[in-house]
């Protein structure tokens, strides 16, 4: 063979290797730079109504092991039979016991007052349960009756309680057709019912769009003129929501819980508690696959630990609709959002400085005495974006010696798998310099990795 030929055919193959090799990206954690704490809450769960999932000991043992911090427990008023208006008899047994299960998880709840009892409400047939109370004197009592049994009696302490679940449509508050004023007025007698029984409890709503600042405006001007206690706000917000292109935005979370917050401080001069009460990639629809789900909700907790929100109720734990978006499965194995969620979970409390994050990933990191972890999520609309070699390095780590290595990976190669994370790799690596370089990881344009460093316990 001629040398050109040869040199040519080096050059064909040499180019051919390099196109299919992922670009490399280095990565730069600085883990003596901490910037605040990794939020706990943010790792929650919306229940929806009567799903009664904290009842159910396989649900109770995943939501263990996933980590959950937060729960919305939905439709405390409706979802649980508590009073037989002809035998005037209290039943506070499911209540109880769901309070019970999650609290023994270790999550905060966030009480939604929702659902209007049959006996109360201004409706004998069809949607009772959205109507209005038929009596709002006993109504009042009613809820605050809830309150003293949850926080006087049995002791629960919950701090935190909602009223209500997106009325502006008027689908789950069918009287908003008639007025928002309507609501205004549940609102009212709903939040001063709870803070007679209980002065400590902290009481908000409205549990609606974030995208509707118009409503909002409304609310808290209604809340500051009749002194209504608005202590904290809740929100919702789906990506299909927003239109044309909301699925390519999980930054949204942060804007527009931005936007909430600035408004709030407008009228009472305070920051608020701001609770995301239900959020996912899709609310009625399916959208996009279940790795590209998975691979928003990791960049969404990026720009959710960036906002302002505390505490944020992933939508749902169980499966809802038969969408298959929810943490869980139908046995109760944990879905490829549900271990994105689980990462997120584990992260280490005090955050630590990321630079240099290539274009469509997002990452954040923690640390405590004896782990780092870095969570990287890539959700990389373009078509024509290949794969990416990440390395992360971690600057000053203030360890010697052995350490070991575990990678996970969320990606197309798992979504369509039930369970728990499988490691990709572990390895073990020797710390003697300022910098470790950490082993690279491969990330398709929808991919989740955490990748997570153990050093031997002090």
């Amino acid at each position: 063979m001629n040398v050109t030929l040869f040199s040519l055919l080096l050059l064909l193959s040499t180019g051919a290797s390099a196109e299919t090799q992922p670009a490399t990206h280095q990565t730069r954690v600085f883990c003596d730079q901490p910037i605040g704490c990794i939020k706990p809450m943010l790792a929650g769960a919306s229940l929806g109504g009567n799903a009664l999932s904290y009842q159910k000991p396989e649900a109770v043992a995943a939501a263990r092991d996933v980590g959950i911090r937060f729960v919305r427990l939905e439709g405390v008023t409706g979802a649980y039979d508590l009073y037989d208006p002809n035998t005037g008899r209290y039943d506070w047994t499911r209540l109880d016991r769901e309070i019970e299960n999650i609290q023994s998880t270790g999550a905060e709840i966030i009480a939604d007052i929702m659902y209007t009892p049959k006996w109360l409400s201004r409706e004998s047939s069809g949607e009772w349960y959205y109507a209005e109370p038929a009596d709002y004197q006993k109504w009042a009592e009613y809820v605050a009756e809830i309150v003293r049994h949850v926080n006087h009696e049995r002791k629960y302490g919950i701090k935190y309680w909602e009223v209500w679940n997106e009325p502006s449509g008027g689908y789950f508050f069918s009287a908003w057709h008639q007025g928002r004023e309507r609501f205004w007025r549940l609102y009212e007698v709903t939040a001063r019912a709870i803070k007679e029984a209980d002065p400590t409890a902290l009481v908000g709503g409205f549990g609606d769009n974030m995208d509707y600042p118009e409503e909002f405006k409304a609310f808290f001007e209604f809340g500051k003129q009749n002194g209504v206690p608005i202590d904290l706000v809740t929100v919702h917000w789906y990506a299909e929501w927003w239109p044309g292109d909301g699925p390519e935005r999980p930054d949204l979370y942060y804007h527009l819980s931005r936007q909430i917050e600035a408004l709030y401080r407008s009228y009472f001069e305070k920051t608020p508690p701001i609770f995301l009460t239900e959020w996912n990639l899709n609310a009625e629809h399916p959208i996009g696959t279940p790795v590209q789900q998975a691979a928003f909700v990791g960049s969404a907790y990026f720009w959710l630990q960036e906002s302002p929100v505390l505490g944020a109720g992933f939508f749902r734990l169980e499966d809802y609709k038969g969408m298959g978006r929810a943490m869980l499965d139908g046995q109760f194995g944990l879905r490829p959002a549900g271990r994105v969620v689980k990462m997120f979970a584990s992260l280490p409390s005090q955050r630590l400085s990321v630079c240099d994050m290539p274009s469509g990933m997002v990452m954040l990191a923690g640390r405590d005495e004896d782990r780092i972890a870095v969570m990287a999520s890539r959700y990389e609309l373009r078509e024509s974006a290949g794969p990416i070699r990440q390395q992360i390095v971690l600057k000053n780590p203030g360890r010697k010696g052995e350490c070991q290595v575990t990678i996970y990976v969320e990606d197309a190669g798992t979504a369509d798998a039930s369970g728990d994370l499988k490691p990709l790799s572990r390895t073990t690596i020797t710390i003697d310099g300022d910098d470790l370089a950490l082993p690279a990881v491969d990330l398709e344009r929808y991919a989740v990795a955490l990748v997570v460093v153990e050093f031997a316990k002090r």
